[in-house]
């Protein structure tokens, strides 16, 4: 089953497809063809004698025409049986569609971005070769306030991928300040994602507890209930508190049935790290159900 930064990124392209094509020009530096339209098609192989499918299919029209295919695939580890697939995903999409087609994979490791993009050679001499696209740590940009503004998702994207970076904290702040424009609900959404993530790292030791409070005086009003962390000021009954809070926020916030007895076991639960797990979780989950998978 794939984890839940692994479908919130697929998702993020799939629901803002601008994102594709900005991504080409301004992460990874690339000449993006004309076109008119971008779609999301069908990611799925099935004409392979193995059933294959990637994460995602997103393809560029111009004038009802294709004019650039791109196969995206979110890796979050290393799987090597994915190279030994992914030629096939390209020659079966250009085949599919008569028209340039790339492969581009979104990692969030370093490391997993090295192995990724590696040239894949068909093992015959002079033979086909594929180099796939790759978005990663390496080269997703570290936004000011105004361009996180203008380009939001691309914003998300250098959040997600500076995770475990020393300079986290200025790539959350104005990622953060950039989203004020955005509506109360997707606003929340992504802010809440940035928080997880900001207290995972203080978690790891990567970030002091005070640079967190900091920010947390600065966006009071956006984050709310994830706040509300008790009279105790710093005990975990009060922590807990407000991470349910914000958890049961996001789900009313997207419209999913929360019935007495899930709202309970959330309010309930005092275990912090699986609060967190729970919040970002509740960002993408089709149903209040998915919510509770790992416990």
């Amino acid at each position: 089953m794939p984890s839940v930064p692994h479908t919130f990124l697929v998702d993020l392209f799939q629901d803002n497809l601008e994102l594709l094509p900005t991504l080409l020009r301004e992460v990874l530096h690339l000449t993006v063809p004309a076109y008119t339209e971008v779609r999301a098609v069908s990611a799925d192989f099935t004409q392979l004698p193995l059933e294959f499918r990637a994460d995602l299919v997103l393809v560029l029209y111009f004038d009802g025409q294709p004019v650039l295919a791109v196969i995206i695939e979110v890796q979050l580890s290393r799987k090597d049986e994915k190279r030994r697939v992914w030629p096939a995903y390209v020659a079966v999409e250009r085949a599919r569609r008569n028209c340039p087609t790339c492969l581009l994979v979104v990692c969030l490791e370093p490391e997993v971005a090295t192995w990724a993009g590696q040239t894949i050679m068909d093992g015959n001499p002079g033979g086909i070769s594929l180099r796939p696209l790759v978005a990663g740590p390496t080269n997703f940009p570290a936004l000011t306030s105004i361009q996180a503004a203008e380009e939001p998702e691309l914003a998300m994207l250098g959040v997600l991928a500076h995770q475990n970076d020393p300079q986290l904290i200025e790539v959350a702040r104005d990622s953060l300040d950039g989203f004020k424009f955005l509506s109360d609900d997707r606003r929340k959404q992504y802010h809440e994602i940035v928080y997880a993530l900001l207290r995972k790292a203080v978690n790891k030791g990567l970030l002091e507890t005070q640079m967190l409070s900091q920010l947390k005086d600065r966006y009071k009003d956006t984050f709310q209930g994830y706040f509300e962390e008790g009279k105790a000021e710093g005990k975990t009954e009060g922590k807990a508190d407000g991470a349910a809070k914000a958890i049961i926020t996001v789900l009313r916030a997207r419209d999913l049935v929360l019935d007495e007895p899930a709202q309970k076991r959330i309010l309930s639960c005092q275990d912090l790290p699986l609060l967190d797990r729970w919040l970002v979780r509740a960002v993408t989950i089709p149903s209040v159900d998915d919510l509770f998978l790992d416990s």
